[in-house]
């Protein structure tokens, strides 16, 4: 028979294809309404999709819902036993796109029906952008419902169900464990407020670190790689978030270039110690030793007398010597002497001051180095 032609087909000859990527169905009230359309115009109007598979029988891939509903009209009797529907008939390779064409366009479509028809189409050598492009929806979706191949069957089960939103199902695949997915979701599902997404995201990432964390912009993204670690993009996030997943390579960097910038100042302070981070409350435990305003070299102190000599004449000048030119030299001087005394202003530590205290080289809020100078550690504060 020539694929893609309409026949009358008898019902009896006909059975659902494990190809109908619909798993997930409507509900008892819409089949119910299916059932009562169909009973009242004596059969479809619309062909199902088939394709052959042996003599005198055909597999339904596109229509599954109609042809249960003609099984049970016959069942009872209010159509006849040899009730025949237009089927369009196709071949098998036709049949994977065709059901899934029929039913992914429908905004209906369980999400988890999805998955299984592109995970389906995937195995068949059809590419992302292919099946995109195929019926209609952007390559991201595709490579959503693709994403889902991570999660435990269980949790798809669950989500059939109802038990969990898409949000929730989607969250899970950021842990890679299957077994502990299974962990995460009898622990929520046993809580008051039940299962959702942001709980399911902080039990399955603990062991990881967004690329904004303090730590791993310190480090940088590229060389925290390069040291062979591995990075995860989450596809569900609007942000495409990167997330660091080897914690303890992540730190281990850090730690090196903290102990490089500590070795700088060992020697200089009494001590010097290494943290990733330290908060506000842990500094005020510490005493405090402040800089000590220096005195300008002496040529540096002769150029500031020379300008604030200059400036003290210009200032017995008259309005009406005033010329354009008497108000730039004016403005230069006070812009020489503003930037010199900030230069040689300045205040250090003493001799005596670091022999007493230390430093502390660690990271801020940002992800920046941060060195705090002049602690007194506790011990040295009683003394």
């Amino acid at each position: 028979m020539t694929s893609n032609t309409i026949k009358l087909i008898p019902v009896k000859q006909l059975a659902l294809s494990p190809l109908n990527v619909r798993k997930t169905q409507a509900g008892p009230a819409a089949d119910a309404e299916l059932k009562a359309s169909i009973k009242a115009d004596g059969g479809i109007k619309q062909n199902l999709l088939v394709y052959p598979a042996g003599k005198n029988k055909f597999l339904v891939h596109g229509g599954g819902r109609r042809l249960k509903q003609l099984q049970a009209l016959i069942e009872e009797g209010a159509l006849p036993a040899d009730t025949a529907v237009p089927c369009k008939v196709e071949t098998e390779e036709q049949a994977i796109i065709s059901s899934t064409t029929e039913n992914v366009v429908r905004a209906n479509m369980h999400p988890a029906d999805q998955y299984e028809a592109f995970a389906a189409m995937i195995e068949k050598g059809f590419k992302t952008t292919e099946i995109a492009n195929q019926f209609g929806v952007t390559e991201n979706l595709v490579q959503r419902r693709l994403k889902l191949a991570e999660v435990d069957p269980v949790l798809l089960t669950a989500f059939r169900n109802d038990e969990l939103s898409l949000d929730a199902l989607t969250a899970f695949t950021l842990c890679k464990d299957g077994s502990r997915q299974v962990e995460i979701f009898e622990q929520l599902k046993s809580t008051y407020h039940g299962i959702n997404a942001y709980q399911v995201r902080h039990l399955a990432t603990e062991d990881e670190v967004s690329a904004s964390d303090n730590v791993a912009q310190f480090v940088g993204v590229d060389a925290y790689t390069a040291a062979g670690g591995t990075v995860r993009r989450d596809l569900f996030s609007e942000a495409d978030n990167v997330v660091l997943e080897d914690v303890a390579l992540l730190h281990r960097l850090a730690t090196e270039a903290l102990n490089a910038e500590a070795e700088k100042l060992t020697g200089k302070w009494k001590w010097v110690d290494v943290h990733l981070s330290v908060t506000y409350d842990q500094y005020m435990r510490y005493g405090r030793e402040y800089p000590l305003p220096v005195e300008p070299a002496p040529e540096d102190q002769a150029k500031l007398d020379t300008l604030n000599g200059e400036i003290e004449q210009m200032e017995e000048i008259g309005e009406e010597a005033w010329t354009d030119e008497v108000q730039a030299r004016w403005d230069q001087l006070h812009n020489d002497l503003e930037a010199l005394s900030s230069d040689v202003k300045r205040s250090e530590y003493t001799d005596e001051q670091r022999a007493r205290a230390g430093c502390v080289v660690s990271i801020d809020h940002r992800g920046a180095l941060r060195v705090e100078t002049g602690l007194v550690h506790p011990d040295d504060k009683r003394q």
